[in-house]
């Protein structure tokens, strides 16, 4: 009897137990898909505006790095090829010039003619999202020309937008005056000249082993042009300091000798050196920079309503 009652109840007891797991199945599907409808409520604007935000965001990236140096470059090239001409063959002048666009090979008579040798991108201006003038100075064989370029960022690359036009020079500032004030320590430049000037002579020629015996540990030392000769130390001064002082500050002018063409320069050149034991040696040398010029501030001007 007992075995009968299993078979009789055992088909029932299986068919309620996949019922049951279908239940708890069919409700898991539910609570997942209200749990994702519940969180996409949420971060739906969220989402949705980080989506505008990047898809938004693109042009104003080119606009903030709009011209770049290849746009520059492009407006170089341009400068050059429409700045050399020569009346004895126009249709080169035109041919060049068709190449950066088929309506830009315009504006020169057919007359004259004249070779820019250097191009080199003066100044910058920004004229909307993806447009920009590049002021290009050019040198001919007798002059400096400057030349505004229109540039636009097209779909495969910067492209010039315009025909250009001639622009006065962009304002440069002057040599600031040194300050006044007898600063320099005869005594200090006898000691330390002929350290310097071994130290130079070896510079200039490259001497290694004789750099590293002058030179201090973890010296900063730029590599001499090689393209012309020392000719000698016209002069050196060095910056008064404490008589316990390890470091010194010195200006050296050393005269070049360039025997390709024959010239000589007197350049300056600044060094500082730190006492090692009872040596000085050479820790850094450079183009000798004037010092930075303070900010000035405009003077306050009181406010009547100030107390």
């Amino acid at each position: 009897m007992k075995d009968l009652l299993v078979d009789r109840f055992g088909p029932l007891r299986r068919h309620r137990l996949t019922r049951a797991a279908g239940r708890v199945v069919l409700w898991a599907a539910v609570v997942l898909v209200v749990g994702r409808g519940v969180v996409s409520l949420f971060a739906g604007p969220a989402a949705a505006a980080a989506k505008t935000a990047s898809s938004t965001s693109s042009p104003g990236r080119i606009g903030a790095t709009f011209p770049g140096p290849d746009a520059q470059a492009l407006a170089a090239r341009f400068a050059a090829d429409y700045l050399t001409y020569d009346e004895a063959n126009p249709t080169d002048w035109q041919h060049r010039l068709a190449a950066y666009g088929p309506t830009l090979a315009v504006g020169w008579d057919g007359k004259g003619h004249q070779s820019v040798t250097t191009v080199v991108p003066a100044a910058t201006a920004a004229a909307g999202p993806g447009a920009a003038t590049v002021t290009v100075a050019a040198r001919t064989t007798s002059r400096w020309i400057y030349l505004a370029v229109p540039v636009v960022a097209g779909p495969a690359g910067p492209a010039i937008g315009g025909a250009p036009a001639f622009v006065a020079a962009p304002t440069i500032g002057t040599t600031p005056t040194p300050a006044g004030g007898d600063t320099a320590d005869p005594a200090a430049a006898d000691a330390l000249r002929p350290t310097v000037e071994a130290f130079l002579t070896a510079w200039a020629a490259g001497t290694q082993p004789v750099i590293a015996a002058l030179s201090a540990d973890g010296a900063q030392l730029a590599r001499a042009d090689g393209a012309a000769t020392l000719a000698g130390v016209t002069a050196l001064t060095v910056e008064r300091a404490a008589p316990a002082a390890v470091e010194r500050s010195a200006v050296a002018v050393v005269r070049w000798a360039d025997p390709q063409s024959g010239a000589s320069f007197s350049q300056p050149y600044r060094l500082s050196l730190v006492r090692v034991g009872e040596r000085w040696l050479v820790h850094s040398i450079g183009p000798d920079l004037p010092p930075a010029t303070p900010a000035v501030s405009s003077p306050h001007t009181p406010n009547p309503k100030e107390k």
